[in-house]
Parts: structure tokens; sequence; C-alpha cells
């Protein structure tokens, strides 16, 4: 048995802004999107820091997300919408648990360093598509993913899939490559499975699982 996990608390000071969290789901489309893409991971949001964009009410750690779930408020928002979202970190895993959506987590920390001028970029880059919405349906979601995977073709519209959000999240914070359209990334090009195209010096790099139900 692979002693790989740590409690959220026990590691909650190490993370920052960048770093990732993946997320292997529960329901049926999180199980289809892990099979379609031979992948244990069918979700990906960011790590974000508040003191780092601006946000000074709260000191606890935020998820960047782009999800259809209703069940906790955009805590800048001060409601919960469909698409990119700051969410509690720490809310959102206990929450996914007990609701049965994910039940594994794991850290990818960013290697890279993030200055403050990436921070600057991060936080126009939330402003900017913080009110956009997610796919409307599977079908739409697949059909963008597909023309940019395969077809090469950049979807430019107000919503975002979880692993396009990231992607271009990376590439206007000047991280990753802008070759490739965030439209094409998946939640499994963020695991260990894949290389990132960085155009900084560093990559991902493999954490624990996280357990938020045994601290």
């Amino acid at each position: 048995m692979q002693r790989n996990t740590v409690f959220y608390d026990e590691v909650k000071n190490e993370l920052k802004t960048g770093d990732l969290i993946l997320f292997h789901g529960l329901l049926l489309s999180s199980q289809l999107n892990e099979v379609i893409t031979r992948s244990r991971w069918s979700h990906v949001g960011m790590v974000v820091r508040p003191e780092d964009i601006g946000i000074t009410r709260s000191d606890r750690l935020l998820l960047w997300e782009s999800n259809i779930l209703l069940n906790l408020p955009d805590v800048e928002l001060k409601e919960s919408k469909v698409g990119p979202m700051l969410v509690d970190l720490e809310k959102r895993l206990i929450t996914d648990v007990e609701d049965k959506k994910d039940n594994r987590f794991q850290i990818r920390y960013n290697g890279c360093e993030i200055t403050e001028d990436m921070l600057e970029k991060l936080k126009t880059f939330v402003g900017k598509v913080h009110m956009d919405t997610f796919p409307e349906s599977e079908f739409n979601l697949s059909k963008e993913f597909f023309e940019a995977r395969v077809l090469h073709k950049e979807i430019i519209n107000d919503s975002y899939f979880c692993s396009e959000l990231i992607a271009d999240t990376f590439i206007h914070m000047g991280l990753l490559t802008r070759r490739y359209a965030p439209n094409s990334y998946a939640p499994k090009d963020f695991s260990s499975d894949n290389v990132l195209p960085f155009i900084k010096k560093g990559q991902l790099i493999d954490g624990p699982l996280i357990d938020v139900v045994g601290q």
C-alpha cells in the first residue's frame, strides 16, 4: 500500500498561487471523461492565495475553477454560478466528498517562479472572465475540445470548461505557450502523464493526495 496521502491542514501553508489540484470524479460525466481521455482525473483547478489578487477579507486558500456545481458561493461575487469561480478550496474538497462528486485529490506543485508581474496578469484575467459561463452541454464541451485537439481550431466565446480555464490562465500569466488553443487541454494534460509546454523554467511536480475527511 502506497503511503502518499496527507491531511489538507498539513500542506495548506505549502500551497502557493499557481499550484494545481486534480480531481477524480464519481459522476457519470466525470467517469466518461476519464475513460475517454484514459486518465484518473476529470477536473482541475488552480490554487490562489487571496492576497495575491488583492482579496484582503480572508486568508483562506481559494480555488480558481470552472464548474457546474452550485453548492458554494464565489468569494468575490457572493453567489454561486456556473463557469469561472473563486471558491474556498477546503470547502470545495469537503463538499465534493460529502456530496459524492469527487473522492480523490492530488496536488501538482508549480515549479516555475511566480512573479509579481504574473500575479498582476492573473488578477486582470480573473476580472476579465469572472462572469463567463460553462459550455451549455456535454456535447458542446466535447465539440469544442475535439475541434481544438484534432482540428487545431480555437473556440473563442464566453464559456470555459475546467482545463480550458486553467490553460488560458497560464497563458495569460505568461507561463504557457500560445501555440496550442486553451480548449485543446484536458485535465490529464496537467497530470504527470504529460509535460506542459511552459515558456518559463520549471514544470508541474507531483505532490501527495489530499485527505480532507480524516483530519
